[in-house]
């Protein structure tokens, strides 16, 4: 491959790949930009150079693969307008009408800056998502790096991009394009980004941009950020979906029942399971009734080996008990596994007051204990605590801790409950967890100081106004961690 040039920037901190550009366009017939964010301002940085092209008929299409900013919906709009006059089609005509709805006065009255008697362009956007920043030149030579097609990209912002002259990588790149420009749609859909459009928000010196971030844009974005990774991989969805299906369960007549889950039961299991694999140990936290035991059962049959299950005595027998998950109820025969619940090898249970529990041979053999009622296990000051804490270090496992009320007393119950996971699965955030407990820890004793002079002030008075009870309300909405138990 024969890199011509390096387009970076100098020891001035100038881009130099717009200048670049330009000096190619006027000795052009045909450039095809490939970009992932394209805005109007783009052209703008180029604009001198499509001006000042030679006679003959320049051909710009561009193949937007992200997203088209606000910036270019008025030119847009005037090229399929154009475009339609031409060559009339219903998908055009779709779309001029989707654009329409959305149209400001600016963008009625936008004027196309070429002479179109010099340059013909063409804006489409890839049928799938791509982050690609490509400039064919002629079909002679092309551009790859950085350089989105906006005015940070190609003349503000630090960039790196190569000039490629060799003619066989040439002709597959165009290939490529081609085959994308072949299954492009129109461009229907623009957003109001700022900066380059990747969500760095405004350049410093940016004059360009339509309106600075509001309180909202922030939110959204935080929002998108969030939760876009939240949804479960396909595979795990499916293998959890497997398992539910299976599942069947005996009702108090007998009658072999299919068992019926919820969508934020599957999804708290696919949650649970990437957290286990991370970190060693999970704990869910769901309040009472909504299925704490059916999400354990299941993540339990998704993993490798034997396994122990740790609980108060009366949560291990009777109807809706660990028995009922650890085996089917029907009469004496208890030799099949409930479908949705644990794996028949060596799965146990035990009740956690059992005498030398962490000596027993099943404890032993585990690869995963399930410890109910995790809350036991909040006070690292007790023998309870001090026994598994013990045992755990000797040999790690997998833990998933169940309880409705994990943060009972203090935010020291969870860092509790988490530093029972293994010692090397969370050292990185062993550090950080204490700061953070410390921290809250400090803020509700605070708090709690003040509510305590606050009622206190209040049994002073004889009667409590209707504005009292709000100023004390929202007093504690003001809390640390109002909604949990403190």
């Amino acid at each position: 491959m024969s890199i011509e040039r390096l387009l970076a920037w100098d020891k001035e901190s100038v881009n130099h790949m717009g200048a670049f550009l330009g000096d190619q366009i006027r000795n052009c017939d045909s450039i095809d930009i490939l970009t992932g964010y394209f805005y109007a301002n783009g052209l703008e940085a180029i604009t001198e150079a499509i001006s000042e092209h030679r006679d003959k008929k320049l051909t710009l299409r561009i193949l937007v693969g992200m997203d088209a900013d606000i910036s270019t919906r008025g030119l847009v709009y005037a090229l399929y307008s154009r475009e339609h006059k031409q060559f009339p089609t219903e998908l055009i005509k779709d779309t001029l009408q989707k654009i329409e709805a959305q149209l400001t006065e600016a963008d009625e009255n936008y004027q196309l800056p070429y002479d179109v008697s010099k340059i013909e362009i063409c804006v489409r956007r890839t049928k799938e998502k791509n982050h690609s920043k490509v400039y064919l030149l002629g079909g002679k030579s092309f551009t790859c790096g950085s350089s989105n097609l906006t005015k940070d990209g190609l003349s503000r912002r630090h960039e790196c991009n190569v000039h490629v002259k060799d003619q066989a990588l040439t002709r597959e790149v165009q290939d490529k394009f081609e085959e994308l420009w072949a299954s492009s749609l129109p461009i229907d859909v623009f957003t109001d980004q700022t900066g380059d459009g990747e969500g760095t928000g405004p350049s410093e010196d940016s004059k360009d941009t339509t309106r600075p971030w509001t309180v909202f844009d922030a939110y959204m974005k935080i929002m998108h950020e969030y939760l876009k990774g939240k949804e479960p991989e396909a595979e795990l969805s499916e293998k959890i979906k497997s398992i539910v299906t299976q599942a069947t369960y005996f009702d108090k007549d007998g009658n072999e029942q299919p068992f019926t889950s919820y969508y934020y039961q599957t999804k708290g299991v696919a949650d649970a399971y990437k957290i286990l694999q991370q970190y060693g140990g999970v704990i869910i936290a769901d309040v009472v009734g909504l299925g704490k035991t059916v999400m354990a059962s299941a993540l339990a049959s998704m993993l490798d080996g034997p396994g122990m299950i740790i609980a108060p005595a009366h949560l291990l027998k009777g109807e809706d008990s660990w028995e009922t998950y650890l085996g089917r109820k029907n009469g004496n025969d208890t030799s099949k596994p409930l479908g949705f619940a644990l794996t028949p090898k060596g799965w146990s249970a035990h009740s956690m007051d059992e005498s030398k529990l962490t000596d027993l041979r099943e404890f032993k053999a585990a690869r995963t204990l399930i410890i109910d009622e995790a809350h036991n296990f909040r006070n690292p000051n007790t023998a309870l605590y001090d026994g598994m804490s013990a045992a755990l270090n000797q040999s790690p496992k997998n833990i998933i801790f169940l309880s409705a009320t994990p943060f009972n007393n203090s935010p020291k119950d969870l860092e509790s409950l988490v530093k029972l996971f293994p010692a090397e699965r969370i050292q990185s955030v062993r550090d950080t967890l204490t700061n953070h407990v410390g921290k809250y820890e400090k803020e509700l004793i605070e708090w709690k100081s003040l509510r305590a002079d606050k009622i206190a002030q209040l049994k002073k008075q004889e009667t409590i106004s209707d504005e009292m009870l709000k100023d004390l309300e929202e007093f504690c909405r003001q809390a640390p961690g109002f909604g949990t138990r403190n």
